[in-house]
């Protein structure tokens, strides 16, 4: 008898973990990024995107540029995130592969882990515009 209920137990468990995967894959979300994630706002807002236009010119402008896609010192980000692949390392073109590439930078490109969440939110505000 007790281990037809511990049975009985375990698939309850097992159901209600699937259940929850569901409905959080449903919502777009990775459960075991839902708590504490770092994953960054998308703001469309005019005032983040002027302050995500001032931290490139002040982070990235030396080697990038934003109305090219000419080679500077590292690619010109002109339709950055409207194009296919990511220039350079040919990853797909996502915030997500952003971000990693500003913490863990692909070849000669140095990190960004001083940025914060809010600045990186800025900046891939401003990124959407390009």
């Amino acid at each position: 008898m007790a281990h037809s209920s511990n049975v009985v137990y375990l698939r309850i468990v097992l159901w209600s973990l699937l259940s929850i995967s569901i409905v959080l894959a449903c919502r777009g979300e990775n459960p075991r990024n839902s708590a504490g994630s770092n994953t960054i706002e998308a703001k469309r807002d005019y005032e983040s995107i002027n302050r995500g236009q001032q931290l490139f010119q002040e982070q990235c402008g030396f080697c990038h540029r934003a109305n090219s896609t000419a080679y500077h010192a590292g690619p010109g980000l002109k339709g950055i995130l409207k194009k296919p692949r990511l220039p350079t390392s040919n990853y797909p073109a996502t915030v997500e592969n952003i971000l990693k590439q500003l913490k863990n930078p692909y070849k000669e490109m140095p990190s960004f882990q001083h940025l914060t969440d809010e600045e990186l939110s800025l900046l891939i505000a401003y990124l959407n515009t390009l």
